[in-house]
C-alpha cells in the first residue's frame, strides 16, 4: 500500500483514501509528529472542520488513551461508554497508533461512523495499515540516514589519508634535520 510512496504527504493521503473510500469512514483524520508529544499535528482529515483536538464531537480521552499506552482502540458505539456525557453522532470509532522506530507513539489514524459497529470488520486492516505506515516511514528514515551518512565516511577518509600524509611529511622532515646534523 505504502511501498513505492516518495513521501509523507503521499502516505498520508493515500491512508485517508482508504479510511474513507475501503472502510467506509465519515470522517477520517491522520495525525503524526516527528518525535513523541501530547498533540500531534493534523496531516490529513476528511469530514471535520478544523483541528481533531478541538472539535467538541471527537471523544478526546479515545485519543490521548491511544497516545498514552499506545493502545488501539476500537468503539463499536460510543453511547455505551458511560464516561461519555454528550450524545455523540458518529458512535462507532477506531484508533490506531503510528509508532517510531523504537515503538513510541508519535500520531494515529482515528475514523468514525454514524452507525454503531461499522468499523468493526475494518479494524484489523486499519492495524494493518496503521503498521505498513511506521514501516515505510522506518525505511524512508533509513534511506535518509544513510544518505547523512556518506560524507561523514568520506571525511573520516579524507582525515585519515590527510594524517598518514602529515606523519609521512613529518618523518621526512627529521630525516632530513637528523642527516643535516649528523653530518649524514
Amino acid at each position: 500500500m505504502f511501498e513505492n510512496a516518495p513521501d509523507l504527504t503521499k502516505m498520508v493521503k493515500t491512508a485517508i483514501r482508504v479510511m474513507v473510500n475501503d472502510y467506509r469512514a465519515e470522517r477520517a483524520v491522520v495525525v503524526f509528529a516527528e518525535q513523541p508529544t501530547s498533540q500531534p499535528p493534523t496531516l490529513g482529515v476528511y469530514g471535520l472542520e478544523g483541528d481533531i483536538w478541538s472539535d467538541p464531537t471527537i471523544y478526546r480521552p479515545l485519543l490521548e488513551q491511544v497516545l498514552n499506552k499506545n493502545k488501539t482502540v476500537l468503539c463499536s458505539d460510543l453511547r455505551e461508554r458511560p464516561q461519555i456525557r454528550f450524545k455523540p453522532t458518529h458512535r462507532a470509532a477506531a484508533c490506531v497508533p503510528l509508532r517510531s522506530m523504537t515503538g513510541q507513539p508519535l500520531g494515529f489514524f482515528y475514523c468514525d461512523h454514524s452507525q454503531p459497529g461499522a468499523l468493526d470488520r475494518h479494524f484489523g486492516q486499519l492495524k494493518d495499515m496503521a503498521a505498513a505506515f511506521d514501516k515505510r516511514r522506518t525505511e524512508m528514515l533509513s534511506a535518509s540516514l544513510k544518505g547523512q551518512r556518506k560524507p561523514r565516511r568520506i571525511s573520516l577518509w579524507a582525515l585519515v589519508v590527510g594524517s598518514l600524509a602529515l606523519l609521512c611529511l613529518v618523518g621526512a622532515g627529521f630525516t632530513f634535520w637528523y642527516l643535516q646534523t649528523n653530518g649524514g
